[in-house]
């Protein structure tokens, strides 16, 4: 609990990713929790939906998260002022409009252009 404050389901998730890698460091072998087809963790999964559910219907970490595309004028712009380059240049990639520099240059944008 944080101050009181129930946690998040995406915070459960990576504990239970942390327990999973340290079973598998431990043992090779061993189970995937995260495994829909393993009956021995049916009732676990099904729990877990619900608590992320119920966690989610009060509100705990469900804020939408999302950035505003990019027009063509800003694309247009970012490409006239060569701010392009200045992301791409410590990259191996050509300078292409992937979804990766598409939302990255959302903050560019944002806070150069506009």
């Amino acid at each position: 609990m944080l101050k009181g404050q129930r946690y998040p389901p995406r915070s459960l998730h990576l504990l239970l990713c942390g327990l999973q890698r340290v079973m598998r460091q431990e043992n090779e072998r061993s189970f995937n929790i995260f495994d829909k087809k393993d009956e021995r963790f049916k009732g676990f999964h099904r729990e877990f939906d619900r608590l992320c559910r119920e966690l989610h219907n009060q509100g705990i970490d469900a804020a939408v998260r999302h950035t505003d595309p990019v027009t063509m004028d800003e694309e247009n712009e970012l490409w006239k002022n060569e701010y392009w380059a200045l992301i791409l240049q410590n990259s191996c990639y050509e300078p292409s409009f992937s979804t990766t520099a598409k939302l990255y240059a959302c903050g560019v944008v944002r806070s150069i252009v506009l």
